[in-house]
């Protein structure tokens, strides 16, 4: 409970965007980026049950990109592997449901918000 309340909170005082991917589209992400790093972390859904992750000016020879469930489970995991990257996750056999994005670098973690709601 502590958790979605503090996320709420951090949505609350940030900016807040909303992105959907196309008409009808049933995947939403839910973005707030209140960090100061150089790194530009940039989720959005793609269509067709894909999400996609475009990273540039990353640093880190340890970065990682995972999308975890709301049990904190990881159900998919790639290891960064330049300055500059397009990740495509295929969502289609996940169930509705959120969804968190993670960007894990050296220093800091960044997480994006992610709904996906096939119905």
């Amino acid at each position: 409970m502590m958790k979605k309340m503090f996320l709420i909170g951090a949505l609350m005082m940030s900016s807040l965007s909303i992105s959907f991917g196309g008409e009808g589209d049933k995947i939403k992400v839910v973005s707030s980026d209140t960090t100061s790093s150089k790194v530009i972390f940039d989720v959005h859904s793609n269509g067709n049950n894909v999400v996609a992750v475009d990273l540039s000016g990353v640093t880190s020879e340890m970065a990682s990109i995972s999308l975890i469930d709301q049990k904190g489970e990881s159900i998919y995991y790639h290891f960064v592997d330049g300055e500059n990257e397009h990740v495509e996750i295929d969502l289609q056999n996940v169930k509705p449901g959120l969804y968190y994005v993670k960007l894990n670098l050296d220093s800091e973690i960044r997480m994006k918000l992610v709904v996906v709601d096939n119905q």
